[in-house]
């Protein structure tokens, strides 16, 4: 995303005044100062990488990491004592009670919540009815985010992968306002579907939506509509997703004379609107959930919330100085070609007492040509200094949490500090320490990559087991796709052949029965008249009355050969019907091989890994590591 300026100023840009919006402060993107310095530290910490939590982003506005906004200075531009107003506005949003509710629960992962750990695809369903308009506004644009976050990930693809559905777009996507989750919600519905993905959205107000967006909904479905401007939005919003092809009175006659259960439907893939009806079904109209409902749905899969606790590493582990007998004290003197740093924790303490730790820090390369990889892994590891130690153990050092060149370079005075363990000391530098870390990653590190192998499919660096499975469905699910698109081809010419036949045998058998109908009539006439003429006011058979009677009898004979007709036209018709129903089952048999020959689950996923050369681990460095304890 970072080589899309546009997609990013945008996320910026939402992202500012949803926030802005919920401590209740109007943000122009081009006026409001609040806004502009909120963008300015977003757009800083994303080129620098930086994770920017709430507590993070409140510091900096209080002291912000650069000294000038556009050619003003800062405290020019906005002074500290406004900077700080609003920082204290956001930070009585972090101290809220209400707001601890936004910490908790599932993080908003969308690889998570639309795939399983298995990589087996889920439903999330994410219900608004309990938060105010602002905290609806805010979540909302925060989720769009982080969806087209997510889709940027994604590889083209013209198969459906995912569905973004939303009931009752009102609000969100207004013709004229610009709230926080327009221009996401825009930028979905012009670019989503070349990820795969589609956008539902469902509203009972078509005039309070935007025309933009509306130009660029490829399928309608659309039910009765009350007024005529609700009408005419649709109608143009229609034809102008049709680019003017589309007869605008046409559908403005179907969507006035539309019945309960009927819908128009108006599709980019078809010249011609469909009017259809759907069944009855049944609904009990319950209404929103409330948050007893969402509760009583949750028991079983909600997680238990997390018991609050100090951070990870502020904690002294098992085994560590403090727990032993040993008594801090001064701080051991060392070799001067040993560096040593020193971590302090965000914690408030009488005094401050450090532990020590052995830390290496590499780079692995690893690299292979054939599958065009080349990425560089850095390593962080620490070891505990005991009294056990004789030697580093790296199988059993843990990862270091945070970056060495972040700690400080001395201590703060008065620091009293846990004992090294006496071998330490015969330490005059740290080249052996550094050669032995070196050997340890040489034959220990390993990138671990998955594939199948008999499809050529292999994982990227990096890429967990649930996103492989996930991607390879996506590339099952596109051959399948395309292999169904081939047998539709294969056999639409046979079927357009056979229902041409079929159409023409039923039109000559229409004929036919029209025939065999003006026969029997004829007969009828002829061969009755001459009955009635000899009864009625004749003594005796004349010529002319044994001349119609024979004509009757011969029209009598056409009249069964055009019945044997009938019959002839009606077994080929029932022979093509035969062969369209017998090309139906062969097609429904094909495409159930082709769904069971691309299914997941017939292909074995193996794991295999890529070692680094011995040439491959460098910048070793080893670090004295000292880490408050509290």
């Amino acid at each position: 995303m970072a080589d899309d300026t546009d997609t990013l100023n945008s996320l910026v840009s939402s992202t500012a005044t949803s926030l802005l919006a919920l401590i209740g402060v109007e943000g122009d993107p081009l006026q409001s100062r609040e806004h502009i310095l909120l963008s300015s530290l977003f757009l800083h910490c994303w080129r620098l990488g930086q994770d920017l939590a709430m507590e993070a982003l409140i510091g900096h506005i209080v002291n912000p990491p650069f000294a000038k906004v556009g050619v003003f200075p800062l405290d020019t531009f906005f002074p500290q004592a406004e900077r700080l107003t609003l920082a204290m506005r956001l930070n009585n949003i972090v101290a809220s009670p209400t707001f601890a509710a936004w910490t908790a629960g599932e993080p908003l992962d969308i690889q998570r919540l639309l795939y399983t750990e298995e990589g087996a695809p889920r439903t999330a369903i994410f219900s608004l009815a309990h938060l105010s308009e602002t905290e609806r506004m805010f979540f909302v644009t925060m989720l769009l985010n982080r969806f087209i976050g997510w889709m940027r990930h994604q590889p083209g693809t013209g198969s459906l992968k995912a569905l973004l559905y939303m009931d009752e777009i009102f609000g969100y996507f207004p013709p004229v306002a610009a709230p926080p989750s327009k221009k996401p919600m825009l930028l979905l519905l012009k670019q989503a579907r070349a990820y795969g993905i589609g956008i539902i959205l469902a509203t009972q107000n078509p005039v309070d939506l935007d025309y933009k967006g509306l130009a660029n909904i490829g399928t309608w479905f659309v039910g009765r509509l009350q007024t005529s401007q609700d009408q005419d939005r649709v109608v143009d919003g229609i034809a102008g997703a049709s680019n003017g092809t589309l007869d605008g009175a046409k559908v403005r006659k179907m969507l006035s004379a539309l019945k309960g259960r009927q819908f128009v439907l108006h599709s980019a893939h078809q010249d011609e609107p469909l009017l259809f009806e759907t069944r009855w079904v049944m609904s009990y109209l319950k209404g929103p959930m409330s948050l007893a409902d969402v509760k009583k749905l949750m028991e079983g899969t909600k997680r238990p919330p997390a018991l609050a606790q100090a951070p990870e590493s502020a904690v002294a582990p098992p085994g560590t100085p403090a727990a032993s007998v040993a008594t801090p004290g001064r701080q051991p003197v060392v070799s001067q070609a040993i560096e040593q740093r020193y971590h302090l924790q965000n914690v408030v303490s009488e005094e401050i007492c450090f532990a020590p730790w052995l830390t290496g820090r590499a780079s692995v390369r690893f690299y292979n040509s054939a599958r065009n990889i080349d990425m560089v892994r850095p390593v962080s590891l620490r070891y505990l200094l005991d009294e056990q130690y004789r030697q580093p153990d790296w199988r059993a050092a843990e990862e270091l949490a945070y970056a060495l060149d972040d700690c400080r370079t001395a201590a703060p005075e008065n620091s009293l500090f846990f004992p090294l363990p006496p071998v330490f000391f015969e330490q005059k530098d740290c080249k052996a320490l550094a050669k032995a870390f070196g050997d340890y990653l040489y034959q220990n590190s390993r990138l671990e990559l998955y594939r199948v192998k008999s499809e050529g499919f292999e994982s990227s660096p990096g890429e967990t087991l649930a996103d492989f499975k996930v991607r390879f469905h996506d590339a099952l699910r596109g051959q399948k796709d395309a292999a169904v698109e081939k047998l539709r081809q294969k056999y639409q010419v046979r079927e357009a052949a056979l229902v041409d036949k079929l159409n023409r045998a039923l039109a000559r058998l229409d004929r036919e029965k029209a025939d065999v109908e003006s026969k029997a009539a004829d007969t009828l006439v002829s061969f009755g008249a001459a009955v009635v003429g000899a009864f009625f006011g004749r003594k005796t058979f004349s010529s002319s009355t044994i001349g119609r009677a024979a004509s009757g009898v011969r029209s009598a004979g056409r009249v069964v050969r055009a019945k044997d007709d009938v019959r002839r036209v009606e077994e080929e018709v029932a022979m093509l019907r035969r062969e369209l129903e017998s090309l139906a089952v062969e097609i429904e048999r094909q495409a159930g091989e082709l769904a069971a020959e691309f299914t997941a689950e017939r292909y074995a996923i193996e794991t295999f890994a890529i070692t680094p050369r011995r040439s491959d681990i460098f910048d070793v460095r080893i670090v004295l590591l000292w880490e408050m304890v509290v």
